[in-house]
């Protein structure tokens, strides 16, 4: 992810849920990154999670970029700082909202914790801008015209196959890089994984890329017309992205979510 990635992904996802009328930023309680961290005076403007969940009607954890250690290897969510704190609240929301979206490194995260489902750290990064097909449809991809087109950033992986295997529903997924969305309904409350970025601006994997080309990362793939770097990046999935928020903004405010077909 572009860094610094929490403010700026905090930004993205708030802007696509505009039309709600209280989006409320929040925090973990006791939260360990209020003290001697870049992001605690980001933070500190922030309301405590206990002092606003009993009127959440959903929630939204992004993700991070934690993915693996400065030598490559891969960090175990056990080293992740503040993950008890993450793991009290993926299990309160199983029951105490009725729509949770986990996104990036919190969907892997989440699937670990709820499912026993381990990642794989890939040899080469899923980098780039691809098209999915649309293999199951609800009110999440509800209006979306297949192929949806969504960015991926991330060396991190989870087969669809063990998704499945868990009784999970793959909504979005390309035969090259994997899912982009998927989703577990219980009840009255769905939990959305989101593997992929739609939440990205058109200039994030550029800023990546100019990042990290210095440390042998290569060209975001389908991304710059003719794979020229100086080029003004693509941003078509703009549209897929906007009425994937206005779904997920339109499920947070019904009583109950169920599923359509077409």
């Amino acid at each position: 992810m572009p860094a610094p990635a929490l403010p700026k992904t905090e930004h993205q996802w708030r802007d696509g849920f505009i039309g709600l009328a209280d989006v409320v930023p929040i925090r973990f309680d006791d939260d360990p990154r209020m003290t001697g961290c870049r992001s605690a005076q980001f933070l500190d403007d922030h309301t405590a999670i206990s002092e606003v969940q009993d009127s959440l009607d959903g929630l939204i954890i992004t993700g991070a970029n934690l993915e693996v250690r400065p030598d490559g290897s891969a960090m175990p969510f056990d080293e992740i700082e503040y993950i008890d704190q993450l793991r009290e609240v993926i299990d309160w929301a199983q029951t105490g909202t009725r729509l949770t979206i986990v996104s990036c490194l919190a969907s892997h995260i989440a699937l670990a914790h709820l499912y026993d489902i381990e990642r794989d750290v890939l040899p080469q990064k899923v980098f780039g801008v691809y098209d999915h097909d649309v293999t199951e449809r609800s009110w999440l991809t509800q209006d979306i015209s297949a192929p949806i087109a969504a960015p991926h950033s991330r060396w991190g992986n989870v087969p669809a196959k063990l998704l499945r295997d868990a009784g999970i529903t793959i909504s979005a997924e390309s035969p090259q890089v994997g899912w982009l969305l998927a989703q577990d309904s219980s009840g009255t409350h769905d939990t959305v994984f989101v593997q992929g970025h739609p939440e990205y601006w058109r200039d994030d994997l550029a800023a990546e890329y100019r990042r990290d080309a210095k440390h042998g990362q290569t060209m975001p793939e389908n991304y710059f017309p003719n794979n020229t770097p100086d080029a003004t990046p693509r941003y078509d999935w703009h549209s897929d992205a906007g009425q994937l928020m206005n779904n997920i903004a339109g499920a947070m405010l019904q009583p109950v979510l169920v599923a359509s077909r077409p």
